[in-house]
C-alpha cells in the first residue's frame, strides 16, 4: 500500500503540532550517545533537525542506573532542544532488547518521576514490564497529559498476522499508542507484519494510532515513510544507528515529500 492512506476513524493524538494518525508517517530520531557530553552534542545536532520527535534512549547513557545523574541531564536537554520540540522518554530494558538491565523497581522509578518532570511530551512503558505498575503509569501519564506508547519487542521470530492484531488491541487498552515490534528475518516475516498493519486498519476496533515495526534488514519497507500500512512513526537512524533497518533521516524526509506533493 503506498501513499498516504488516512483513517478518519483514528483518533488523532496531537503533540504540540505533530499529529499520530492522521495517515501521514512522522519521524521520530533516537538519541543513543553514551555520555552526558555526547548527549547534550547530539540534542544541540538533531534540534535543527526535520524529524517531528526526539527520543531520547535512556538505557545508553553511561548513568542510566543514576536517577539523580537522568534528571540532571534531562532539564539540559529540554533547554536544548526547547518547548516546541516533541520529546520521548525511553528506557528499555534488557528484556526487550535495550542496552542494560534494570531492576523492575528502579524502571518504575525512572518512568514515575519522568512523568512527574513536566519536561516530557511522551513516554513508553514496556508492556510486560509489571502488570499493576504499568496499569498505575499509564493512568499517571494521562493525569500529567504525558502521551503513553504501551510497546513490546519480539525478538523470537514474527508472530502471525492475527495474533499481531491482538498483541496492539491488548495494548490499546490502556495505552494511548500501542507499539509492536517484531524481528523480521525475511520477506515472508515482513509481509506478515504488513499484513497485520492493513487488518489493523479495517479492524473497527483500531480507534488509536498504532506503531508497528519488522526489525532487521529485511524489515526495512515497514520504516518507509512513502508507504502507509498503518503504523504512524519511524524510526530512523540515529548519530549511533541502533537497529538494522532504520534508514537515514534525511532518505525518511524525502520520501515522506515525494508523497505530500502527489
Amino acid at each position: 500500500m503506498g501513499g498516504v492512506y488516512c483513517m478518519k476513524k483514528f483518533k488523532v493524538i496531537d503533540i504540540k503540532g505533530v499529529k499520530l494518525g492522521d495517515g501521514i508517517v512522522k519521524i521520530c530520531y533516537p538519541v543513543t550517545s553514551a555520555t552526558a557530553e555526547a548527549i547534550l552534542d547530539e540534542m544541540n545536532y538533531v534540534k535543527d533537525q526535520p524529524c517531528d520527535i526526539v527520543e531520547w534512549r535512556v538505557d545508553f547513557y553511561e548513568d542510566a542506573h543514576d536517577e539523580e545523574a537522568v534528571f540532571a541531564l534531562l532539564p539540559k536537554i529540554r533547554e536544548i532542544i526547547g518547548d516546541s520540540r516533541v520529546l520521548m522518554f525511553v528506557v528499555r530494558t534488557a528484556d526487550e532488547g535495550g542496552n542494560k538491565t534494570f531492576e523492575r523497581a528502579y524502571y518504575f522509578q525512572l518512568i514515575n518521576r519522568a512523568i512527574d518532570s513536566g519536561l516530557i511530551d511522551i513516554i513508553d512503558i514496556e508492556y510486560y514490564s509489571g502488570r499493576q505498575n504499568y496499569k498505575k503509569e499509564i493512568e499517571h501519564a494521562k493525569e500529567k497529559g504525558v502521551v503513553s506508547i504501551g510497546s513490546q519487542h519480539i525478538y523470537g521470530g514474527t508472530p502471525n498476522a492475527v495474533e499481531m492484531v491482538d498483541i496492539i488491541d491488548m495494548i490499546h487498552g490502556r495505552a494511548d499508542i500501542a507499539k509492536l515490534a517484531v524481528l523480521s528475518q525475511n520477506r515472508k516475516d515482513t509481509e506478515r507484519v504488513l499484513e497485520a498493519g492493513r487488518m489493523l486498519l479495517d479492524y473497527e476496533n483500531t480507534t488509536s494510532p498504532f506503531i508497528l515495526i519488522a526489525m532487521g534488514e529485511a524489515g526495512t519497507e515497514t520504516r518507509r515513510t512513502d508507504k502507509f500500512f498503518g503504523s504512524c512513526l519511524s524510526y530512523c537512524q540515529g548519530r549511533d544507528s541502533m537497529s538494522p533497518g532504520q534508514l537515514p533521516l534525511d532518505d525518511l524526509v524525502e520520501m515522506r515529500k515525494k508523497v505530500l506533493e502527489q
